[in-house]
């Protein structure tokens, strides 16, 4: 190795082969990026550097290469003296895992047991003093998770009836999170810098009260200096220019975000783009708006999550507010989903009795047509 791009990307001079001098980058971690909009990373970044040509610069190597992407960069697996170095990095607490979709890594449980280490003895970035980008506040998470977890809701944001925002009102962390931020001060905590990427984590006022919020940014418009952020702990966001996000402190950036985006379970609700769905999504908010709701999460489908809501105190499927939409003709039962006997037998009286009297979604051809073809809803 003879030149180092980053902590784990590094030009390398091969003997023996045609490419001879390639970028050669260890598959299967990743290091934090040297960010000085997010505490710690560029602290963490430069100390992996520096550990990496420390401990691999002008060092034979061996490279057991995985593939080659787009860009001519050689994915492989590296080795110093035998030892490997990206379970070296691992293991002195300066990168994580990292896999990219279905590519398998030949040595992941080697990897993943010694982060495990790392972690525990709370090694480098598992210091608690830096949010890593894997698990940053509102980062979607893969796949579909069955749930059994109930928690006191209050709606927090509502786009339309098909998608919404929940936060636990007796939160003790969302009044901790309150309280630092109504002591917050801009002049101490300096503006973003550039390059902004979408995702990184800040603080700004929201225009509708002038109180600060954490946001993080979702998209860049351009060179107009403006980006649309996303107050995390509420679900809502609006356009901000650039010289009013200030960066996190650090005592904010690791607690959890305190808005879940939902969705009601087992059903298909007329979006705002549908006839019926201004009607459906304003029914929605006069039935949950400012009310005392009990959640109950059924599943975690990618970012959202598949929920009942009731008024607190009730425990009546036929009560439920996602029995209220199919009763007033704003949802359905889906078809794509495997709904449980007891939300069957409690909600499909509702919906024959909604599609019989044409209430909502059931005085349209169309709602009729992909009744029949439910893959064209």
């Amino acid at each position: 190795c003879f030149f180092f791009f980053s902590s784990r990307r590094r030009h390398t001079r091969c003997s023996g082969v045609s490419w001879a001098r390639r970028c050669v980058q260890e598959t299967g971690i990743r290091c934090l990026p040297n960010d000085k909009n997010i505490p710690g990373y560029e602290k963490f970044s430069n100390e992996a550097l520096k550990f990496s040509k420390e401990q691999f610069l002008q060092r034979d190597c061996e490279i057991e290469v995985e593939h080659c992407d787009n860009r001519g960069i050689i994915h492989a697996n590296v080795f110093i003296q035998k030892k490997n170095a990206a379970a070296l990095l691992l293991e002195a607490g300066l990168a994580h895992v990292h896999t990219v979709g279905k590519a398998t890594v030949k040595h992941i449980d080697i990897y993943r047991t010694v982060e495990g280490a790392a972690r525990a003895d709370k090694k480098g970035i598992w210091s608690g003093k830096v949010q890593l980008d894997f698990t940053a506040p509102g980062k979607k998470s893969a796949g579909y998770k069955t749930l059994s977890q109930n928690q006191r809701a209050l709606v927090s944001e509502i786009a339309d009836a098909t998608s919404f925002y929940i936060q636990d009102p007796t939160s003790k962390q969302l009044g901790e999170i309150e309280e630092l931020l109504s002591e917050f001060d801009e002049d101490k905590f300096g503006r973003l810098e550039p390059p902004i990427k979408v995702g990184t984590p800040c603080v700004t006022q929201f225009s509708g009260d002038g109180q600060y919020y954490r946001s993080k940014i979702t998209k860049l418009h351009g060179a107009q200096d403006k980006y649309k952020v996303e107050f995390f702990d509420y679900g809502n966001s609006e356009d901000k220019e650039g010289k009013s996000l200030r960066k996190m402190p650090p005592q904010l950036i690791n607690l959890e975000a305190q808005a879940k985006h939902c969705r009601l379970a087992y059903l298909k609700v007329a979006p705002y783009d549908h006839d019926a769905g201004e009607d459906a999504a304003n029914y929605f908010r006069e039935i949950t708006w400012e009310r005392k709701l009990q959640a109950d999460l059924e599943y975690l489908d990618n970012d959202t999550y598949g929920i009942l809501l009731y008024p607190i105190g009730q425990g009546d499927l036929t009560k439920s507010i996602n029995a209220l939409m199919i009763a007033n003709g704003f949802a359905r039962i889906s078809s794509d989903e495997e709904l449980p006997e007891k939300y069957e037998a409690a909600w499909r009286p509702l919906e024959e009795q909604a599609k019989q009297k044409g209430l909502g979604i059931w005085k349209y051809e169309d709602v009729l047509e992909e009744e029949e073809n439910p893959d064209d809803y």
